[in-house]
């Protein structure tokens, strides 16, 4: 998306995922983002704050979900 639209500058992405999702995942996704002007940041679920809020998404120009447990996903950042 982003590399369609000819960003020239560096773009980042979050990545929001639970415990089931592993984390060398992200490793793998951010090397191969790099050379494309993109940095990739993971935040796993269990381990933000209860009282995140929406400065969570701060800074970053696409945020994604990885995970299929939207309950729980909602239940921690509805707020």
């Amino acid at each position: 998306m982003l590399l369609l639209a000819g960003a020239a500058q560096a773009a980042s992405v979050l990545f929001i995922a639970t415990g089931n999702v592993p984390a060398g995942k992200f490793h793998q996704l951010a090397e191969i983002a790099r050379p494309h002007g993109l940095t990739v940041e993971v935040r796993f679920l269990g381990s933000l704050p209860a009282d995140v809020d929406g400065g969570l998404w701060r800074g970053h120009d696409a945020v994604f979900f990885d995970s299929y447990l939207q309950d729980e996903v909602r239940a921690r950042l509805t707020r």
